[in-house]
């Protein structure tokens, strides 16, 4: 298994091993699937549903580069939902919460650890975290060894951005659930997520096929789209 808190080098290990084929499958979390390269990986199993198309058209864009075909199976879950609104909402900071932190931090000019700051603001370590996270891309807060500090810049909690960033991640998330549904031509339904709006059916995917029609070979383009829950030749 190969997740984010997995020891670095027996992640590299593990990665060493599946592009050496010298094990058949690697059980990992999406991380993995970024800038890994593998051009024989036959197939990607999906246990729940990616939050979005697009995540889903890229990761599964792993499988297949260097073979004739590949395997793709997607397998929704009905905690899917819960799952996405859960990292939706924590990556999005809490006004009072992200206020607290700048001033905590910027009354210590010598930073202060998590543990410390977790018991000046009273948050959970998971909460405070991601939220330390959202400050320091926005440059209101920076780490430096094990400690935190306040950058000193001026910043102020832009709810308008906030609420059009949820928004936007709603949109997604209904894409998704359509796209799981949809009983058109799954290749096309990716295309448009992706903007691309001359895509045609591609002869593979559900609704794209007359019934009793079999699989045919892919072309180069649809070959990288694969369709979940369906063996494409």
């Amino acid at each position: 298994m190969r997740t984010p808190e997995t020891d670095p080098d027996e992640r590299r290990e593990a990665e060493e091993a599946l592009k050496a084929n010298r094990v058949k499958a690697l059980v990992a979390t999406s991380a993995l699937g970024m800038g890994f390269d593998k051009p024989d990986l036959g197939f990607v199993v999906h246990l729940g549903a990616p939050s979005s198309a697009v995540s889903y058209y890229q990761q599964v864009g792993r499988a297949g580069r260097g073979t004739d075909n590949a395997d793709v199976l997607l397998l929704p879950g009905r905690e899917d939902r819960a799952i996405w609104e859960y990292f939706a909402t924590a990556s999005m900071p809490d006004e009072q919460n992200a206020y607290a932190v700048c001033e905590a931090l910027a009354a210590e000019p010598d930073g202060l650890s998590i543990p410390a700051l977790e018991a000046r603001v009273q948050l959970r370590r998971s909460t405070l975290e991601l939220l330390l996270k959202v400050l320091d891309v926005e440059d209101a807060v920076r780490k430096i060894g094990s400690r935190w500090y306040s950058t000193g810049a001026s910043w102020s909690y832009d709810a308008p951005r906030y609420r059009a960033v949820a928004q936007a991640r709603v949109r997604e998330q209904e894409a998704m659930l359509a796209y799981e549904s949809t009983e058109g031509c799954r290749m096309v339904f990716l295309a448009r997520e992706l903007d691309d709006t001359t895509a045609a059916p591609c002869g593979n995917a559900i609704g794209a096929r007359a019934p009793g029609t079999p699989n045919r070979s892919l072309s180069a383009p649809c070959s990288r789209l694969k369709e979940p829950s369906t063996r494409l030749a």
